[in-house]
């Protein structure tokens, strides 16, 4: 059945807006459309969140983004863990912010509440008294990734060893169970939560201006793409569109962020390989972009610099930006070969040890709806930048591998720097004179709204949704990629060495803190 068919029969609603103010119908659906919607292959989950009353999601389909809603009844909406398995975090999360049930879900464990809040379901209208710490950690006993490999070979005993929250090989506080055969990994799974912080609740009654400064901490190395993702919300919402000018400096942020979460990335990955030589080259790099982005914009991390309608700062100085950015072009196909021919403590070649590693296979790159460069380097072509034609971004040229290991992964993250540097140079080059922002329409009957709004970070799609009432925060809800990268690194640790451990998940390159909000 198409899209359109199953849709013919739901109702409409309020219009949302998107980030190009296009208008679109949310379609409030019945129970049974909402999971026929969630079987439909002709749709993909980008987002699941509830509110007060209703349960929310955002699907991308041919013909764009799709809002969609379904009544809260009776403490309960449809799951779609089902049919969605990644699905299962988000329905874990409303549980714990909202106490709703995912009826049917494939996992009802808590994920944020730990039991040290001083109340549960702190979102609600009534949040409840407080749940009881979990004697122990809470894991499933069998995983859907779980790996068969482990009955062939009964003279080798299963253990099981716990990695985190605080270890080395953690960029931030998560917890990683790995069942193992040997030294090779037969099932993973994540326990998260240690870094919730409470986004939603602290953006609520918020100004925009203040609340975009919260969007932008969600993660320090998508701080401009989450403070972008939430600037575009609340212009759709608001019917704002910046001036030519704000949206190629926005463009142009996103690029140098994705150059240098690129290079960081790689980086991280080479030398967990052992390869420090190729890894403090790229880190090099990285430094010397980091400081002109300080030159151009006052600003290594680019947090703080983007407003509801425009931008807050202007290019102080483009002169060191565009040296550093021609040079790094023109380094990158050495950069590119030093991957092929730099060694790593394997005694192997880098590229050769990271073939193989943590494979992530195209079904369940599908299945998972897995974003960024780790879907790319499955098979997965998905880039929000060509996708949803987002101004000032034309035409994006795209690298998609079907290996789906650390190697393609890794191959896919140098196409991409190559390509950034292309775009944030020709938008430096193409910048117009005239205003850097458009005032908020604050204090009149169109200061209120809805909307939504994406943006193309270095791991994948960030979503923001808005709901604003007199130049305020009413609701809102943030989706990082890292929420899609959980399950898909427990899909690709199966049948990875344990040695390996460490370049598996430098390449994925998740965030905790993005998932955990």
């Amino acid at each position: 059945m198409s899209l359109d068919s199953l849709l013919q029969g739901a109702d409409t609603e309020a219009t949302h807006h998107d980030a190009a103010t296009h208008a679109v119908a949310r379609r409030l659906l019945t129970a049974s459309l909402w999971q026929e919607l969630a079987a439909s292959p002709q749709a993909g989950l980008l987002a699941l969140w509830a509110d007060q009353a209703r349960c929310h999601a955002l699907y991308r389909t041919a013909h764009g983004i799709l809002p969609v809603a379904t009544p809260i009844e009776g403490g309960r909406f449809p799951a779609l863990s089902p049919f969605r398995p990644a699905a299962a975090w988000q329905e874990r999360a409303i549980r714990d912010l909202w106490g709703y049930e995912a009826e049917h879900g494939v996992d009802s464990r808590p994920w944020l509440d730990h039991g040290r809040w001083p109340m549960s379901a702190p979102l609600s209208p009534r949040p409840g008294p407080p749940l009881p710490p979990p004697e122990q950690a809470e894991w499933r006993m069998t995983s859907p990734f779980a790996s068969s490999f482990v009955s062939s070979r009964p003279d080798i005993a299963l253990h099981e060893r716990s990695i985190g929250p605080v270890h080395p090989l953690m960029r931030e506080p998560a917890q990683l169970r790995l069942h193992l055969h040997g030294t090779l990994i037969r099932q993973a799974e994540w326990r998260l939560g240690y870094t919730h912080r409470g986004i939603q609740w602290l953006m609520r009654g918020k100004p925009l201006r203040d609340a975009i400064r919260i969007a932008a901490r969600i993660t320090g190395d998508a701080a401009l793409a989450h403070g972008l993702a939430f600037a575009r919300a609340a212009e759709a919402a608001l019917r704002l569109e910046p001036p030519a000018r704000a949206l190629l400096l926005r463009g142009l942020m996103n690029e140098l962020e994705r150059c240098a979460v690129h290079l960081h990335v790689l980086a991280a990955t080479a030398s967990a390989a052992g390869a420090d030589t190729y890894a403090a080259k790229l880190s090099a790099w990285r430094e010397r972009l980091l400081r002109a982005i300080q030159e151009a914009f006052g600003n290594r991390m680019m947090i703080d610099l983007l407003i509801p309608g425009g931008v807050l700062t202007d290019l102080l100085d483009g002169t060191a930006l565009e040296t550093v950015l021609q040079a790094l072009a023109r380094a990158m196909p050495e950069l590119i070969e030093g991957y092929e021919t730099a060694a790593s403590l394997s005694g192997h070649g880098l590229c050769a040890c990271l073939r193989g590693c943590a494979v992530l296979s195209g079904s369940d790159a599908v299945s998972l709806a897995v974003p960024g460069p780790a879907g790319r380097a499955s098979g997965r072509p998905h880039d929000l930048r060509t996708t949803w034609q987002q101004a000032p971004h034309g035409t994006v040229h795209r690298l998609v591998l079907a290996n789906g290991d650390a190697d393609a992964r890794m191959r896919v993250r140098l196409a991409e720097i190559q390509e950034s540097l292309r775009l944030a140079l020709l938008f430096l080059e193409s910048l117009p004179v005239g205003p850097i922002a458009n005032p908020m329409p604050i204090g009149t009957g169109n200061a209120s709204g809805e909307g939504y709004g994406g943006v193309e970070s270095a791991r994948g799609a960030c979503w923001h949704w808005l709901r604003i009432e007199g130049g305020m925060v009413v609701s809102a809800h943030a989706a990082d990629p890292s929420w899609r990268l959980i399950p898909a690194i427990e899909a690709a640790l199966p049948g990875t060495d344990i040695d390996l451990l460490g370049v598996a998940l430098a390449s994925f390159a998740l965030s905790p803190a993005g998932a955990d909000l």
